[in-house]
């Protein structure tokens, strides 16, 4: 969603600090920085920080680091969960081990550049660099819905709609939206933030989606009166590994409560 200068091309200087990148607002959270550099022997790895503001703030707004080898090219610093941050901001790589190139290239277009040494205050001056920052893809929260009515000797069909195309989804069907096995719902789900497990997974049915990020899992009522009254919860779980470091997310909940 961002980048600069493209390809790169010869490096000769070695870093010396911590420098930091200007880039543009985001629309996006960001997922991943790409810089082109090689470190000066083997591999290293070195911390990237994203800090925010039109002058880099003096504590980071997210944190991770690069692994670099010997050979010119653009090596990745991935954030997980992607980062979501507002107004401008800058990707930093601190350098101040002495064993990374600092990315000038003789040819170019310059950019503002900010360094630091240690815990002293950012300098702002011009380099030459290339480097690119992907941004996470955003969905809609997938939806769920229904065709037709939870009756006796009845199918009714648990719709989802605005999931990821062509991925593997699961309908968790229960009998509670309140307790399960392990404990109380909701259930919030590790590594995915804003996903919460909302019924009791007594039965799970996979399917996949379509390509437009649709599917449908049918539930056949018994023709029995005993079930007359009985409330069902249904509840979609996607695989989304670009979404967030457990790769799902999960929809709204909904409860069929069976007629006659």
């Amino acid at each position: 969603c961002f980048s600069w200068n493209g390809p790169g091309a010869l490096l000769a200087n070695t870093g010396s600090a911590e420098y930091a990148y200007r880039i543009a607002s985001a629309t996006r959270p960001i997922q991943s920085f790409d810089f082109y550099t090689q470190s000066t022997g083997g591999n290293v790895t070195v911390p990237v920080h994203i800090y925010g503001g039109s002058q880099p703030s003096s504590i980071p707004f997210a944190s991770t680091t690069m692994t670099v080898g010997g050979t010119a090219g653009f090596y990745r610093a991935s954030f997980s969960p992607p980062v979501s941050i507002t107004g401008t901001f800058s990707v930093a790589i601190d350098m101040s081990a002495g064993n990374l190139l600092s990315g000038e290239l003789p040819t170019g277009q310059l950019n503002v550049v900010y360094t630091r040494t240690g815990v002293a205050s950012w300098s702002v001056g011009i380099q030459r660099n290339a480097w690119f920052v992907t941004c996470a893809p955003i969905y809609k929260m997938p939806e769920l819905g229904n065709t037709g009515l939870p009756v006796l000797g009845a199918t009714y069909n648990l719709d989802l709609a605005e999931a990821p195309g062509a991925t593997f989804a699961v309908l968790v069907s229960g009998l509670s939206d309140e307790t399960w096995s392990g404990g109380s719902l909701p259930l919030a789900l590790p590594g995915a933030p804003g996903c919460d497990l909302l019924v009791d997974p007594i039965v799970l049915t996979a399917s996949m989606t379509s390509s437009s990020g649709t599917t449908s899992g049918a539930i056949a009522v018994p023709n029995s009166t005993g079930l007359v009254g009985t409330d069902v919860f249904h509840q979609w779980v996607i695989i989304d590994g670009s979404a967030n470091s457990l790769g799902l997310v999960t929809s709204d909940a909904g409860r069929a409560r069976i007629g006659n």
